[in-house]
C-alpha cells in the first residue's frame, strides 16, 4: 500500500512538471500587459556600464540577435544604446511581427545614445535586431521625445507601417504655436480640448476644396508624478550552497557580473521513529554562503554549515557537527533569450574525528550541468544533472552509532543526481517546486534505503520591491529513503526551510515619471463676415498683437485673446514676447477681449485694415491682493543622478538651485500660470508649463538628456 502511494505521487509530479510549461504557455498567451509596463521576453547576458557616475545594466545584444520587448500601450519607451566600437548601427523594429523600420545610430563605447518609441493601444510584442555587436537599456517613460532622439511612432488604426511623427502645424511668416493656456478647475482632466468655435457654412463663393480647414495639435505638460517600479523579474536566488537558482536545483545563470550575495538558510524537523523504533530525533541545520561574480557568467562561491542532531534512543544523545566548509565554482552562459547551460563544481570539506577537525579523506565533489528554459520573463524551468563523489565513509576510522552517522551526512556510495524545478513570478513573490533524486551507485536497495527522492515546496519573496533583499521559506517532502533497516536513513519524512538572502549587486527597474498632457486643437476655417462673428477670409488682414503689463511694459505670455462674440476664436501669446496672431479676418471693426489670471480682463475693439496685418498693443493692469502656492519638484539625469540644476520662473522673476544631495526644490511663488525652465550645463534644457492656484502645492520631477 505505501508503495502504490508512493508511486501514484511520483507519477501525479512528473505529470506536473510535463504539463506546466503547456499551461503556462496557454495562460500567458492571452494575458494583456498593463498600459505602460514592459518586459524583457527572453535573458540576454548583461553588462554594467557607468551612466552619470552611477552604475546602470545593459543586455547585450549579438550581431543579428533578436531582441524581444512586451509592452502595454498607450506607452512610450527610450532605448538607449551603447556600442563595443564606435560607429554606425542600423537597428530593424518590428510591433506584433508585421511593422517595420530600419533606425541609423551612430553609437559610441561610452556615451548612451537612443531611440524613443511610441506604442499605441494595448498588449504589443516588439522586437529589435541590431545589425552589430550592443549594448541596449529599455526605460519607460511618460513624456515627448527629444530633439536629439531618433522617434519611431506607430498608429495602431493605420494600415501596417510606419507613421512618422506628428508634425506642428506652420504657415509662412507666422510665430510659432502658442503654449498652453490655464485649465480651468471645472474643466475635465487633461486631454479636454480647449474650447473652439463652430463655422457656419461658408458662402457658395469659397468653395471647400480651395480653402481647406487647418488642423493642429499641440501638447503641453502640466504636471507630473513618479510611480513606483514594478519588481525585477527573476524568480531565483540563492540556494543550499549560495549559487543563483531554487533551493535545491542550481540555475544555469549566475547572478549578474560583480555582484556579491550573502545566503543564510536553516532546516529543522522532529520525528519519532526515524533511525530506530520508539526514538525522538530533531534536527537543526544551518548554513551561511557567499558568492560573488568577478566577470560576467563566472561564479564563485563559499561556505560553512552546522548540524546538530538530538536522539535519545543512543549515546550520546546530542550530536554536532561543526564547520563542514564548501567552495564552489561554475560558469553559465545564455544561448538564446529562452535556453542557457551551465557547469558547476561544489567541494565540501566534512568535519572529522571528534565532529570538530576537518577530514580530508572525506572531501566529497558534486559535478552539474544545468540547463535553463525561460520561456516568459517571469517563468524559469531548470534542470539539473550531475555525479556525486561522496567520500564520507572515509570520514571515521572507528566505528560510530546511527545517530552519528546521520549527523555526519555519512552515505556508503556514490550517487548520481537529478533535480527538476520550475518558479513562476506573481509580481514580489514566487512560487517554486522542485523534484530531487540521488541514485545510489552499487548499493544492494537502489530503489529505497540508499537512494533517496524528495519534493520541495516554497515560496521566495521580495519584500522591498526589487531583489536585493530576499525571503524564502519552504517545506520537503521525504518521497524514498526517509524509512529504510534501522540505522541508515537518508532524508526524514519532512524538513521546513527558512531562508534570507542580500544581493549587492541588485539593480530596481527604473521609476516610471507620469506626466499629465493637455492636448490643444486649433481649427481655421472660413467663416462669414460679421461685427459679432469672426470672418476668415482668404486674402484677409491678420492681427498682430502684443500682450504687455501695464505697469512694467514687460511681455505677458500666456494670455488669452478671445476674438468675436457668440462663436469666438481663442488663441494664446507667446510665453517669450507675449506676442500673438489671429486667422484672416476681413477688414472691419473686431471685438477681442484679453484674459490673464493675476490681471484684470481688457476689451477693446480692432479696426482690421486691408493690409496683410493689422498691428495692435493691449496692455493688462494686474489685480491686487496676490496669493501664493508651492512648487516643489525635483531634478534628475536620464539615468537617475540627481543634478544641482537650475530653476527659473521668468514670470516671476525667480531663479533658484536644486539640492545638490538629492536635487529636489522647493519654493513658494505667486499663484497664475507659467513657465518654468530648467537647465544645467551640457544637458538639453527644458521647459515646462505650470498652473498655480491659492494653497496648492505643484509637483515638478524633471529628467534632464545629456548634449551631444
Amino acid at each position: 500500500m505505501i508503495r502504490l502511494f508512493r508511486s501514484t505521487v511520483l507519477f501525479l509530479v512528473f505529470g506536473l512538471i510535463w504539463l506546466a510549461p503547456g499551461w503556462v504557455h496557454s495562460q500567458t498567451a492571452t494575458k494583456s500587459l498593463k498600459p505602460g509596463k514592459i518586459q524583457v521576453t527572453g535573458r540576454y547576458p548583461k553588462k554594467q556600464r557607468k551612466e552619470a557616475g552611477k552604475a546602470k545594466r545593459y543586455y547585450i545584444l549579438k550581431d543579428q540577435e533578436k531582441f524581444r520587448l512586451r509592452a502595454g500601450g498607450p506607452t512610450n519607451l527610450v532605448v538607449l544604446a551603447r556600442g563595443f566600437k564606435n560607429g554606425k548601427i542600423s537597428f530593424d523594429l518590428e510591433l506584433d511581427g508585421k511593422k517595420k523600420a530600419t533606425l541609423e545610430l551612430n553609437v559610441v563605447r561610452k556615451i548612451s545614445r537612443a531611440m524613443y518609441l511610441r506604442i499605441p493601444e494595448g498588449s504589443h510584442k516588439i522586437t529589435l535586431v541590431p545589425s552589430a555587436k550592443v549594448l541596449l537599456r529599455p526605460m519607460r517613460v511618460r513624456r515627448q521625445p527629444s530633439k536629439n532622439e531618433k522617434v519611431v511612432v506607430w498608429e495602431k488604426e493605420d494600415e501596417p507601417g510606419l507613421v512618422p511623427p506628428p508634425v506642428a502645424d506652420t504657415q509662412p511668416a507666422l510665430l510659432p504655436p502658442p503654449p498652453l493656456p490655464p485649465v480651468e478647475e471645472k474643466e475635465k482632466p487633461a486631454l479636454t480640448p480647449l474650447p473652439v468655435f463652430k463655422p457656419p457654412s461658408p458662402e457658395p463663393a469659397l468653395k471647400p476644396a480651395e480653402e481647406p480647414a487647418v488642423v493642429s495639435t499641440d501638447r503641453r505638460v502640466v504636471a507630473e508624478h513618479t510611480e513606483p517600479p514594478p519588481p525585477a523579474l527573476d524568480p531565483a536566488g540563492p540556494t543550499t550552497f549560495g549559487q543563483r537558482g531554487l533551493y535545491r536545483s542550481w540555475a544555469a545563470l549566475p547572478y549578474s557580473e560583480h555582484s556579491i550575495v550573502i545566503g543564510a538558510s536553516v532546516e529543522y524537523f522532529k520525528i519519532g521513529d526515524f533511525l530506530v523504533d520508539g526514538d525522538d530525533n530533531q534536527r537543526l541545520l544551518s548554513r551561511l554562503s557567499l558568492s560573488g561574480v568577478p566577470v560576467e557568467g563566472l561564479e564563485l562561491n563559499l561556505g560553512f554549515s552546522l548540524v546538530m542532531n538530538q536522539n535519545a534512543a543512543f549515546d550520546p544523545t546530542e550530536t554536532q557537527s561543526v564547520g563542514d566548509p564548501f567552495l564552489g565554482v561554475r560558469y553559465g552562459i545564455a544561448l538564446t533569450d529562452w535556453f542557457a547551460l551551465g557547469a558547476g563544481l561544489q567541494a565540501l570539506f566534512p568535519t572529522g574525528q571528534e565532529f570538530s577537525q576537518m577530514s580530508t579523506e572525506g572531501i566529497s565533489t558534486r559535478i552539474l550541468f544545468n540547463f535553463d528554459f525561460m520561456p516568459f520573463p517571469e517563468a524559469l524551468v531548470t534542470l539539473n544533472v550531475g555525479y556525486h563523489f561522496d567520500n564520507t565513509s572515509r570520514i571515521f576510522n572507528y566505528t560510530i552509532n546511527a545517530a552519528q552517522l546521520y549527523s555526519a551526512g555519512v552515505n556508503p556510495h556514490d550517487q548520481v543526481l537529478l533535480m527538476v524545478g520550475f518558479a513562476w513570478q506573481f509580481g514580489p513573490v514566487a512560487p517554486f517546486l522542485e523534484y530531487g533524486m540521488a541514485q545510489a551507485i552499487g548499493a544492494d536497495n537502489m530503489g529505497f534505503a540508499d537512494s533517496p527522492n524528495w519534493l520541495t515546496i516554497g515560496l521566495r519573496a521580495w519584500p522591498l520591491g526589487d531583489h536585493a533583499f530576499h525571503l524564502l521559506a519552504g517545506v520537503d517532502i521525504g518521497l524514498t529513503g526517509m524509512d529504510p533497516p534501522a540505522g541508515k536513513a537518508r532524508i526524514p519524512p519532512y524538513n521546513v526551510i527558512l531562508g534570507a538572502g542580500y544581493d549587492f549587486g541588485a539593480t530596481a527597474p527604473p521609476a516610471v515619471v507620469v506626466r499629465e498632457v493637455v492636448r490643444v486643437e486649433k481649427v481655421e476655417v472660413p467663416l462669414e463676415a460679421s461685427q459679432t462673428k469672426v470672418t476668415l477670409a482668404k486674402t484677409g488682414s491678420r492681427i498682430v498683437g502684443q500682450v504687455l503689463d501695464a505697469q512694467t511694459d514687460k511681455p505677458i505670455g500666456g494670455a488669452r485673446v478671445v476674438m468675436g462674440g457668440e462663436e469666438p476664436a481663442i488663441f494664446l501669446s507667446d510665453p517669450e514676447q507675449g506676442r500673438f496672431f489671429t486667422c484672416p479676418t476681413v477688414p472691419g471693426p473686431v471685438k477681442i477681449s484679453v484674459h490673464r489670471e493675476g490681471y484684470r480682463e481688457e476689451s477693446q475693439v480692432v479696426l482690421v485694415s486691408d493690409k496683410p496685418k493689422t498691428p495692435v498693443t493691449i496692455k493688462l493692469h494686474p489685480t491686487t491682493g496676490a496669493t501664493f502656492g508651492t512648487l516643489k519638484g525635483s531634478v534628475r539625469s536620464i539615468s537617475g543622478v540627481p543634478l544641482r540644476a537650475l530653476i527659473s520662473v521668468p514670470a516671476r522673476k525667480v531663479k533658484l538651485r536644486a539640492q545638490r544631495a538629492d536635487g529636489k526644490f522647493d519654493q513658494k511663488l505667486a499663484t497664475g500660470s507659467f513657465d518654468v525652465l530648467i537647465s544645467m550645463p551640457g544637458y538639453v534644457t527644458q521647459r515646462r508649463r505650470v498652473k498655480l492656484s491659492a494653497g496648492d502645492v505643484v509637483i515638478l520631477n524633471v529628467e534632464l538628456y545629456r548634449k551631444k
